[in-house]
C-alpha cells in the first residue's frame, strides 16, 4: 500500500487514541564528497488498540521528542500498523526559540557588519574631503 493510500484509510476509518513515545533514536549521515550531514530523528510510539492490544509504531518525528513525551495518534483498526501523528503536536517550544535565537542573531550580525561599512564611508568621505 502507498502512502496515500494509507493516509486515505486513516481519513476514512482512523480510530484516535493516546501513544506514548518509548524509543527515540537520532541520525546523522555524512553526505560524502558533496560535504554536510543529513540528520534526522525516528521516533516509537506505544499505544493500546481497540481489542487492547499493545502496539508499536515508528516514523520519523521531531528532534526535540523524548521518551515519555504523549500525543495522539491515529490508526487503522483493521491494520494498527497503519499509524498517523502530527509531528507538529510533539514539536516542543524550543525547537522554535532556537530557530528564532538563530536568525535573529544573523539578522543583527548582518545589521551590524552594515553598520560598520557605512560608518567606514563616513570617515574615508570625511578625511578626503578638504
Amino acid at each position: 500500500m502507498q502512502a496515500a493510500e494509507h493516509a486515505a484509510v486513516l481519513d476514512q476509518r482512523g480510530v484516535s487514541a493516546p501513544g506514548t513515545v518509548v524509543g527515540v533514536e537520532h541520525h546523522l549521515m555524512d553526505n560524502g564528497p558533496n560535504g554536510g550531514y543529513t540528520k534526522w530523528t525516528v521516533v516509537t510510539v506505544a499505544f493500546s488498540d481497540a481489542r487492547g492490544t499493545r502496539v508499536r509504531a515508528t516514523q520519523e518525528g521531531s528532534e526535540s521528542t523524548q521518551v515519555g513525551d504523549r500525543f495522539q495518534i491515529v490508526y487503522d483498526p483493521a491494520g494498527p500498523g497503519n499509524v498517523r501523528w502530527s509531528t507538529s503536536t510533539n514539536v516542543a517550544a524550543e525547537d522554535w526559540f532556537w530557530t528564532a535565537f538563530y536568525l535573529g542573531g544573523s539578522v543583527l550580525c548582518a545589521a551590524i557588519a552594515l553598520w560598520k561599512v557605512v560608518r567606514r564611508r563616513r570617515a574615508t568621505r570625511a578625511l578626503a574631503s578638504p
